[in-house]
C-alpha cells in the first residue's frame, strides 16, 4: 500500500450565470446581490497500474480567508452527497473516492459549491497558488487481492464516519454467489450504516434498514437483494469522528 499525491494542473472560480473568470483562485459561497461564487479544479489523469487499486481518496484544501467567519457553509464536490462544513480558516477535507475511481484515465474536474442557501455576504476563499498549503489530491493505492483456490473475495478498507453522510466504493457484486459486509466501529461514538445496491452506480436503492454500531463494536449486514453493485453508507451520530473498519467478504 502506497500513497499518491497530485495538485491540480488548473484553479478558477466564477459567478453563477456569469462569463467572467477568475484563473489561479478558488472562490466559494455568495456575494452582494445574490451572486453565488462557484469554482473548479482541474487534475491530471490518475494512472495506476492493473494490478493495484485505489482504496480512498480525499481532497485537502485550506481555507485562507473566510468573509463572515461566523457562518458556517456546506460546501459540496460535484455532487450534494460529498460535502463538508466549512466555518472559518483551516484544514479541511473532502472523500472523494467514487469520483477518481470512475475518472477513467480522463482529467478529473473536480466543481466546488455551496450547497445549502445562503442568506447573506459570505464567502470562502481556499488558498490556490502557494504549494505548502494549494489543493492535495492524496491517494491511497493498493495491490489487487488475488484470488486463492477457494474463490474467496476480501475487501478490507478503512474509514472516518463524520456527522455527514458518506459512502464506501461501488463494489461489482455480479459473479458473486454471496457476499456480506462485516464493520468495526473503532471510535468513541455511535454510527449508523446502511446497504445501498445499484444496477449502474447511478439509480440508488437502500436495500437495509439503518443499523446503529456503538463505540468499540462490531456488527454484520447482508443485501436481502441481488444486484450488479454493492455499497455502504455510514455517518456518525455525534459531532465527532470515528475510524471504520468495514470488511465486503463473498464467494465466487
Amino acid at each position: 500500500m502506497h500513497v499518491l499525491q497530485f495538485n491540480p494542473i488548473e484553479v478558477e472560480s466564477f459567478i453563477k450565470g456569469c462569463d467572467n473568470v477568475n484563473r489561479n483562485c478558488i472562490l466559494v459561497g455568495k456575494c452582494r446581490c445574490n451572486s453565488y461564487y462557484l469554482s473548479n479544479l482541474i487534475f491530471k489523469p490518475i494512472l495506476i497500474n492493473d494490478n493495484e487499486i485505489i482504496v480512498n481518496a480525499v481532497l485537502k484544501m485550506h481555507c485562507k480567508n473566510a468573509c463572515s467567519s461566523y457562518d458556517c457553509i456546506n460546501i459540496c464536490i460535484n455532487n450534494d452527497d460529498i460535502n463538508e462544513d466549512v466555518y472559518g480558516k483551516g484544514d479541511y477535507e473532502w472523500d472523494v473516492t467514487n469520483l477518481v475511481t470512475s475518472c477513467n484515465n480522463h482529467n478529473l474536474n473536480l466543481f466546488i459549491y455551496p450547497k445549502m442557501w445562503i442568506s447573506h455576504c459570505s464567502i470562502k476563499e481556499f488558498e490556490a497558488i502557494d504549494y505548502k498549503k494549494m489543493p492535495v489530491l492524496e491517494i491511497i493505492v493498493d495491490n489487487k487481492l488475488p484470488n486463492p483456490d477457494h474463490n474467496i473475495v476480501n475487501f478490507v478498507t478503512d474509514y472516518t464516519a463524520t456527522r455527514n453522510l458518506r459512502y464506501t466504493e461501488w463494489i461489482d457484486c455480479s459473479l458473486l454467489n454471496k457476499y456480506y459486509y462485516f464493520i468495526k466501529n473503532s471510535g468513541d461514538s455511535d454510527i449508523v450504516v446502511s446497504i445501498e445496491i445499484s444496477p449502474d452506480k447511478n439509480l440508488v436503492f437502500q436495500d437495509s434498514e439503518e443499523l446503529i454500531i456503538k463505540a468499540k463494536e462490531v456488527s454484520y449486514l447482508q443485501p436481502m437483494r441481488e444486484s450488479q453493485f454493492v455499497r455502504l453508507s455510514y455517518k456518525n451520530l455525534s459531532n465527532s469522528c470515528s475510524l471504520i473498519k468495514v470488511w465486503l467478504q463473498g464467494k465466487k
